[in-house]
């Protein structure tokens, strides 16, 4: 399991606090899918002290863990949320147009990177160094 409060990948990562994305041809090139990891950091010092005062559920500030399906360990300082979804190559040069027109969109929610790594292995067939920054890829910039 990683865990750095300052950084949400490891080094061997090209990520950031933006999160890593990698982009496979699908459909002989005529469309991407996107797989879009972004780290969500979990339980500051503030907001494990409001929980602790029972001013707010954990469900309330991190609603992802709703997705997780369980209640993530002390040790853990960052989630990550895979975002998934196949765009058209025509769609790729215009951003409005791009989001548009995402299509089978689906989301996964991960406590473990690890966990995370071979699940996006197994299923999608990427691994770690298939991932880069955003601009690295056709995901739009803005």
């Amino acid at each position: 399991m990683f865990m750095n409060r300052h950084a949400p990948f490891p080094s061997s990562m090209r990520g950031d606090k933006d999160g890593a994305y990698c982009e496979v041809m699908i459909d002989g090139g005529d469309a991407s899918r996107f797989l879009i990891i972004r780290p969500i950091e979990y339980m500051r010092e503030r907001d494990r002290d409001l929980i602790g005062r029972g001013i707010f559920e954990i469900k309330d500030l991190y609603p992802e863990v709703e997705r997780l399906g369980h209640i993530p360990c002390e040790e853990v300082v960052w989630l990550y949320k895979l975002e998934v979804f196949v765009v058209e190559k025509i769609f790729h040069g215009n951003s409005e147009l791009f989001f548009e027109n995402t299509m089978n969109f689906d989301y996964f929610v991960f406590d473990d990177y690890g966990c995370l790594l071979r699940f996006c292995e197994e299923k999608y067939g990427v691994k770690e160094s298939d991932f880069s920054k955003s601009w690295e890829t056709g995901y739009p910039q803005s």
